[in-house]
């Protein structure tokens, strides 16, 4: 195709998109009808990324008769449906509405005019005449409004020994306010600012207070003005002052108690008696007979005794004889609800005064807490079943194969009486063959785990278990044991033993934390048969899957954070998750004097990070991950083991490469041999970055099945750190100055069904645009135009499948990738 040819293409193309994009359905007849709003903010008071912000904002500001709806359509095309008949009278009311919005930013200077421009489209048919109205306002913010002093005036005089206290606290925590000295004044940092003085008070006894017992006053004047006793000159100074604060205009704010408050609203109460009933029914029960047990500044009834007394006050923060805090009535609910044993908490208070006046002794909040337990114990049990009609000369087997598999657990949600989960499962399963070729039992599956979930730090105080809301002590142990050479007439027999102890924490700022300070993990292949010891010799994806040695480590740590760069966008969210493991790092000291150590330890260290961000708009948004981490051995090992180096490719990693099938390095490409073709490429260290644009194509259940797509970019590979056996070996092994050469960019885009609330299916297409594997990279660093064609996609010949091989890959995923 010529050069011309393609121009005149793409001009077409450009064309058509540009009308497609621009239709209008059910417009009014004979009629300017609103198209397009338009604002213009003039003056740099507001940055670039300010400005687009607000430019999203000032939409919702529009007379309702002025705001238009925009359907789009394949991600480009967008369709205005059914828009308002245009009217002076609206656009005038839309610059009042813009007028106060403003106002309520700190912008009182603000001054906000429109205009607005008619395009007649003229039909054949004068039905189809349109007459669209484009709208442009123009708003000057003017210098914003900033706080110049703020005061607090809590005091009622007439209620004066009933308000003092609130004064003082007001003062006491004015650090934490959100109205400083030169911010922009705005109602948002004043409301902001009055609910945090409700949260201050309701956490120091003031149970009854309530944000209408506040209000704000501002005022513009200059105060040095209104001094009578100035001389003319110290009045010429202030008058200058004055003057310049037209040029950078401030405020002053005052936080006022409401006159009207009723006293019982100003009172600060103390926890009174607190009753908490764990063994809680709906039933109509005579609870005459409970046993109620006094235990550490609370009452607990008693009625089957399912639960130990300490168990209940360890996780209770309501306490007699203490203030009322509010955080204490959240937290106690939080953490009773977090520890799943109730399927329902209800917490009743009920206020009362000790004496005849409000000035007699501090009144009291008697809370009566009523939980529905949950059942204790939990058993499940599956059967599941598979028949094979296989032929793999590979490995040494054929036949028609049956397998069946036991799946059972059993579940203990209150161990001791102090909500301990005990959790078993049990897997058995047996393989045999029907037919004339492998005939009988040919394979045997038995695993066992055992976990257990001690809702505290298990070794620390009491007091230092109070400090988190959610704590668990986690210990875990399995065993896995396959034999697949029944009778001495297949492949192998695989052991595989696991333990580890731990604790996790959820703190104030919702960041979970991991330790574990012990672990051991076993792998021992044995048993093995002749056929599949060659095969693991000529196979290194087999060799490598099979790698078998002993991991210990006592330092395991992984550290989580949602909202890492506190965004003040809704719309906005990121997180940071940070792993490190060891093995060997101290018991590898041991191993000269320990036979089993010095034969099996893996010795190493592992850290990983990943960062991810995304912007969730109402029909589309954003999505943005960085993934990093590298492994180094501890000795003179060749590799880290197989299960615990870093892998690229795969419905969510690299989806243009097919999983494990991408590096180390600008390793070549293997030779193409067939569709069923394994791949174990992997490395010591990895890093990848991803960005993704989601939307919406189409909702064909409104809440329950949605048809969403996505365009994408992955880019990154994985490498070998250096050893005895890759020394020099620039192909593998990472070096900086052949980053850029071994870095992969994979683009794509995607279908996705959304199954709301269930599940969400995924199919990804991904072409390679920059290949560092061998031949590849040898020209221009990679990059290359990939040819994608029809006949590539889809054609059934030697030429095509190379292709496809080496360009194109298709995956297949459930959820989002990340």
């Amino acid at each position: 195709m010529s050069f011309v040819r393609i121009l005149t293409l793409i001009g077409l193309l450009i064309t058509a998109t540009f009308w497609l994009s621009c239709g209008v359905r059910n417009f009014p007849q004979n009629k300017p009808f609103i198209y397009e709003n338009h604002f213009h903010i003039s003056g740099n008071e507001f940055s670039k990324k300010e400005k687009k912000a607000l430019l999203e904002k000032l939409n919702t500001q529009l007379n309702d008769s002025l705001k238009i709806k925009v359907k789009t359509k394949l991600l480009f095309f967008k369709q205005i449906l059914d828009p308002p008949a245009f009217d002076t009278s609206n656009a005038l009311s839309s610059c009042n509405n813009l007028d106060v919005f403003f106002k309520t930013m700190g912008y009182y200077y603000v001054q906000t005019s429109f205009n607005y421009q008619t395009d007649s489209i003229i039909k054949s048919n004068q039905l189809n005449n349109q007459y669209r109205v484009t709208t442009h306002f123009k708003i000057e913010p003017g210098k914003p409004f900033r706080i110049d002093s703020v005061a607090y005036d809590i005091v009622d005089s007439s209620q004066y020994e009933l308000s003092k206290n609130l004064q003082n606290l007001a003062i006491q925590d004015k650090e934490k306010s959100f109205l400083q000295k030169q911010s922009i004044f705005s109602e948002n940092l004043i409301s902001n600012e009055l609910d945090r003085l409700v949260e201050l008070f309701r956490n120091n006894g003031y149970y009854n207070f309530s944000r209408e017992l506040l209000f704000a006053e501002a005022d513009t004047v200059y105060l040095p003005l209104l001094n009578p006793l100035l001389n003319p000159f110290e009045r010429m100074e202030a008058l200058k002052k004055a003057l310049e604060r037209k040029d950078n205009p401030t405020i002053n704010v005052y936080i006022r108690l409401n006159p009207k408050s009723n006293p019982v609203q100003l009172l600060q109460y103390q926890v009174g008696k607190v009753i908490i009933d764990p063994d809680y029914s709906t039933l109509a029960i005579d609870s005459s007979s409970d046993n109620i047990i006094p235990y550490e500044g609370i009452f607990i009834k008693s009625k089957s005794k399912k639960f130990k007394p300490s168990y209940i006050s360890d996780h209770n923060h309501l306490v007699s004889g203490t203030l009322f805090k509010s955080d204490n009535l959240n937290k106690t609910f939080d953490e009773f609800n977090n520890l799943g044993n109730w399927q329902f908490i209800k917490i009743e208070p009920k206020t009362r005064l000790v004496g005849d006046s409000l000035s007699t002794t501090a009144p009291k909040i008697d809370f009566d807490i009523n939980m529905m337990p949950s059942r204790k114990y939990a058993l499940t049990a599956d059967i599941e079943s598979v028949f094979n009609q296989t032929q793999q000369a590979a490995i040494g087997t054929a036949g028609n194969l049956i397998g069946i598999g036991l799946n059972l657990g059993l579940r203990n949600r209150n161990f001791d009486r102090q909500g301990i989960l005990i959790a078993h499962t049990f897997r058995g399963g047996i393989e045999a063959g029907i037919g004339q070729i492998n005939e009988g039992l040919q394979a045997t599956e038995l695993t066992y785990n055992n976990s257990i979930t001690i809702p505290k730090l298990f070794g620390f105080s009491r007091s230092f278990n109070k400090k988190f809301l959610y704590k668990r002590t986690l210990v875990n142990a399995n065993l896995s044991a396959i034999d697949r050479n029944v009778n001495n007439n297949g492949l192998f027999r695989l052991t595989n033993v696991g333990a580890f102890f731990g604790w996790q924490i959820r703190n104030k700022r919702n960041e979970l934390i991991t330790f574990r300070p012990a672990y051991v993990e076993f792998v021992n292949l044995h048993n093995i048969s002749s056929s599949f010891q060659k095969q693991l010799d000529t196979t290194p994806f087999l060799r490598y899957s099979f790698t078998q040695g002993l991991v210990l480590g006592n330092l395991m740590f992984s550290f989580s954070k949602p909202n890492l760069f506190h965004h003040r966008q809704k719309n906005h969210s990121s997180s940071l998750r940070i792993g490190f493991e060891e093995s060997g790092l101290l018991f590898g000291r041991l191993k000269s004097s320990i036979p089993v150590l010095k034969n099996n330890l893996f010795e190493y260290v592992r850290a990983e990070m990943e960062i991810k961000y995304e912007i969730q708009n109402r029909k589309d948004g954003w999505a943005f991950r960085m993934a990093t981490g590298a492994g180094y051995l501890l000795n003179d090992s060749v590799n880290m083991p197989f299960f615990k180096q870093f892998t690229g490719g795969g419905p969510n990693s690299m989806r243009a490469w097919s999983l494990r099938s991408i590096g180390p390095g600008a390793t070549p490409l293997e030779k193409r041999s067939g569709r069923n073709q394994f791949f174990s490429r992997s490395g010591d260290m990895i890093f990848e970055v991803n960005a993704e644009y989601r939307f919406n194509v189409a909702t064909v259940i409104p809440d329950a099945f949605i048809i969403r797509g996505a365009c994408f970019t992955d880019i990154g590979n994985v490498w070998n750190l250096p050893n005895k056996t890759n020394h020099g070996n620039d192909t593998v092994v990472f070096h900086l100055k052949n980053f850029y050469r071994d870095l992969s960019v994979s683009l794509g885009t995607g279908i996705r069904f959304d199954f709301v609330g269930l599940f969400l299916l995924r199919i990804d297409f991904a072409l390679r645009v920059k290949d560092p594997a061998l031949p590849f990279s040898n020209n221009n660093n990679g990059w290359k135009n990939p040819k994608a064609s029809l006949a590539n996609f889809f054609g059934r010949t030697e030429e095509h499948r190379q292709w496809r091989y080496e360009n194109f890959n298709v995956s297949l995923g459930i959820n989002y990738p990340f």
